[in-house]
């Protein structure tokens, strides 16, 4: 029997309807699932959906694939996963889940969990700074160890065979063309086409490398116990192409929602962790690949999600995935951020580095370093001396470029946190780098809103940017507009807008090349 969210989700919220009446029940909805936490126990119950990747349109499909849920994740969370149990309706017409009642009727099953820390959530760790480096390396670990165990061979294979991985990137590109710019989902198209390897792709399943993972390892599916364990769960349960697959696009999706997060020191990392003990050297290749891959799908649920609730974090997500799935299929970038002070630079920087899993490089950071300063330590002398002088300017900028250029050797895009006031400058940014692509962000802002910025910064103790007025009219005095830039060169972009729009213009400019 089919329920719609108006009515099965409030049925369920009342404390009765569980044996162990909790004080409280918390309702969650994803694309896919129903999730009550009542108390120290969780019930997922499969929506009645229907979607190209996924069937839950009829009651005895929701049965199966509760407990094909159950069995796989048993596998690497056997003390969560307690069991399937009933959904049914009493004889008074309310609804009771996990209840004895042999005569009631079923109208659905659900998966009943043992409730996870939330505290534990690494997704929740990594909003909210409490995640570490060791805490990913365990992760590794922890899937070399599984992997090591699961199925290969015939019966898995099969899913990854040349045909099949370029079938499903096909199919995943189509899905994601409704919701992605076009130019965005035309250089993904080219770029897998390209990168696609049909000989290592044979070599991987002669290698053993493909087997029946998890299949959806993002952040949101870890949790961490109370002695520091990684417990991996919610793995695929409904359609075995999504969850056997080559390993590295098991460790692409996690490495990718890291870079999602913020973290593609952490990602690249990870990666290496599970590299080098499996012997595994064309993880990174492949991992940069199916990574692609890993954030349209993200892209794609998240997207329905957001359709449904119009949740504005949803939205973000939604889009960020769109963003990150775009410039994996672009080639190392020099990005330069170009603008007065106090136009919001450094705010479209940190936005424009995360897709681009890419390093910033402020010049006030290192111009204080090269000064003997520490990055907050606040210079008071004159305007044009210590770490304003000329030549330790020179200098700064000239560090920059040392910067670019080892970063883009090691195919990484980087982003310089710089005014770039002078053309002088900016030619020499482009000269010194002339086989990568350098573009420039010109960051435009009303200087009504700079000069409130910069006051804001002033009283702000942790602020980096020198910010008194003095200091703030001789760099506004000194700025010349990048004019003489193409528009292949320079994007222009609106200071006082959500940097999205920044992140957007940016890399469109980078696809259309």
């Amino acid at each position: 029997m089919a329920h719609d969210p108006a009515t099965l989700p409030d049925a369920l919220l009342r404390p009765e309807a569980y044996p162990h009446t909790p004080d409280h029940v918390e309702f969650h909805q994803t694309h896919v699932s129903w999730v009550y936490v009542a108390g120290d126990l969780v019930y997922k119950l499969k929506r009645p959906v229907c979607f190209p990747f996924v069937d839950y349109s009829t009651l005895e499909r929701r049965r199966h694939f509760c407990e094909e849920e159950v069995r796989l994740n048993r596998r690497t969370a056997p003390d969560t996963y307690r069991g399937v149990v009933r959904v049914v309706r009493r004889s008074d017409g309310s609804l009771a889940i996990g209840g004895n009642d042999e005569s009631g009727e079923v109208v659905e099953y659900a998966v009943e969990m043992e409730r996870l820390p939330a505290e534990g959530m690494l997704d929740y760790r990594l909003k909210n700074g409490l995640a570490t480096r060791e805490e990913i390396l365990r992760i590794a670990d922890a899937l070399i160890a599984f992997h090591r165990n699961c199925p290969t061979g015939p019966g898995v294979n099969e899913y990854a065979t040349p045909e099949k991985v370029r079938e499903t990137f096909d199919k995943t590109i189509a899905i994601a063309r409704a919701h992605l710019a076009p130019v965005f989902a035309d250089r993904i198209e080219k770029h897998v086409a390209n990168a696609l390897n049909l000989k290592l792709l044979h070599r991987r399943i002669k290698q053993a490398r493909i087997r029946d993972g998890h299949g959806d390892l993002h952040a949101g599916n870890i949790c961490f116990s109370s002695d520091g364990a990684p417990i991996l769960y919610d793995c695929i349960e409904f359609d075995p192409a999504l969850r056997c697959g080559d390993v590295a696009a098991e460790i692409a999706f996690l490495a990718m929602d890291l870079c999602r997060y913020g973290h593609a020191d952490w990602s690249r990392q990870f990666i290496l962790r599970y590299a080098i003990p499996t012997g595994d050297l064309e993880l990174r290749e492949l991992a940069a690949l199916y990574a692609i891959r890993r954030a349209l799908v993200r892209a794609n649920v998240t997207n329905i999600l957001a359709q449904e609730t119009g949740d504005a974090e949803t939205v973000a997500a939604a889009r960020l995935y769109r963003q990150l799935a775009a410039a994996y299929a672009l080639p190392p970038a020099v990005i330069a951020m170009c603008g007065p002070p106090a136009s919001g630079k450094s705010r479209i920087a940190e936005a424009i580095a995360r897709p681009l899993r890419a390093e910033v490089v402020r010049s006030d950071v290192e111009r204080k370093r090269l000064s003997g300063m520490e990055p907050t330590e606040r210079w008071r002398g004159a305007v044009d001396g210590g770490p304003y002088r000329a030549e330790l300017t020179q200098n700064t900028y000239g560090l920059l470029i040392q910067r670019a250029r080892e970063e883009t050797a090691a195919e990484r895009s980087v982003v310089l946190d710089a005014t770039y006031s002078d053309p002088g400058q900016r030619a020499r940014l482009l000269a010194a780098c002339p086989t990568t692509s350098v573009v420039f962000v010109w960051v435009d802002t009303e200087e009504e809103k700079r000069r409130a910025r910069s006051a804001a910064r002033e009283r702000d103790p942790a602020a980096v940017s020198d910010a008194r007025a003095e200091i703030f009219e001789q760099l506004t005095a000194h700025f010349r507009p990048p004019v003489e830039l193409t528009a292949t060169q320079c994007v222009k972009v609106n200071g006082a807008a959500p940097p999205d729009e920044a992140v957007h213009a940016l890399l469109h400019n980078l696809a259309a090349r």
